[in-house]
């Protein structure tokens, strides 16, 4: 069995500089050097594809690894394919590649809380694991996963919890997929929801979609800041029923210069409930991914794709 190892960066490729900061400056042959046991069981190959911190991922960056995945799930050398990232945006990354993603071929995203030089780096043991997972039968089923602290997660439900904790990586709601027990992977759920998959003109891809999150006595001036964007997504209180009254005058501002509006909501769990929002008053889509950083990463992709409304719920 061959699997391929795609570094990006992140704290998982660091090396310490001074007492704080790191550097993510090793490649994925040197990763793996940490766990060595690795190559014992299995053939990998590796892909550097960056090496940068977590914060500076950039959409076509996103794009460029989701064809990547897509060039090695074509290779039938390619057993499994697990991407190495900063965890500040990885949840963000494996989502769109999962939008992007309809191969075969078992991927999942991993990186690390703990530096190398730290006490107990924690990157080995979400390596290890991580190759369980693309090596399990029903890897192939279920999209995208993102594995971490000896679980394994849907790429549309998991959310960076924590900001340093190596159990930071969570799935509220519906919990974690599978468990790893040594090299065993316990799968325990089959994914609530699927989303489809898009083919995103690169030359359509745009950052210039707002994302505002809705608090008590908001001001408008964000929205009305959409009017100069491509997409406005607004993270709005509970299921949606009701929205502050200040930015009402925006939302409709928003419709008549057809800026698409696409709600999602604040709470970890839960769903919008359309029946009954008052945001179907203001023509807006309504997402079915909580948290308004996946909902915008839809959005992009839905645009780039010219398929909004398969997107999403009018």
């Amino acid at each position: 069995m061959s699997i391929t190892i795609v570094g990006t960066g992140g704290t998982i490729a660091s090396t310490a500089v001074g007492e704080a900061d790191a550097d993510p400056d090793r490649s994925p042959e040197e990763i793996v050097a940490d766990t060595p046991e690795l190559t014992a069981t299995v053939d990998l190959d590796f892909r550097d594809f960056a090496r940068i911190p977590g914060t500076h991922v950039r959409i076509e960056q996103m794009f460029e690894l989701a064809e990547l995945v897509g060039t090695l799930d074509s290779d039938d050398a390619t057993d499994g394919i697990v991407v190495t990232h900063g965890t500040d945006t990885l949840a963000e990354t494996a989502y769109f590649v999962d939008l992007c993603y309809d191969g075969e071929t078992p991927v999942t995203f991993t990186g690390a809380m703990r530096k190398p030089p730290s006490r107990s780096p924690d990157g080995p043991q979400n390596l290890h694991d991580s190759i369980q997972v693309v090596r399990s039968e029903r890897a192939s089923a279920v999209g995208v996963t993102v594995t971490f602290d000896q679980y394994a997660h849907l790429a549309r439900d998991v959310r960076k919890m924590h900001t340093g904790h190596v159990g930071g990586f969570r799935s509220p709601e519906f919990g974690p997929l599978a468990a790893i027990d040594g090299d065993t992977v316990v799968w325990r759920r089959v994914p609530s929801a699927e989303d489809r998959t898009f083919r995103p003109d690169r030359e359509a891809l745009t950052t210039e979609v707002l994302a505002v999150t809705a608090t008590a006595d908001m001001s408008d001036t964000l929205l009305h800041a959409g009017l100069e964007s491509d997409g406005v997504c607004l993270s709005t209180m509970g299921g949606g029923e009701l929205v502050p009254e200040t930015i009402g005058p925006a939302l409709e501002a928003l419709g008549e210069a057809g800026v698409p509006v696409v709600a999602t909501t604040r709470c970890p769990e839960g769903r919008l409930d359309v029946e009954r929002s008052m945001l179907t008053d203001f023509d807006v889509l309504f997402s079915d991914v909580n948290g308004l950083h996946k909902t915008r990463l839809k959005t992009i992709v839905a645009l780039a794709a010219n398929r909004l409304d398969e997107a999403f719920e009018r």
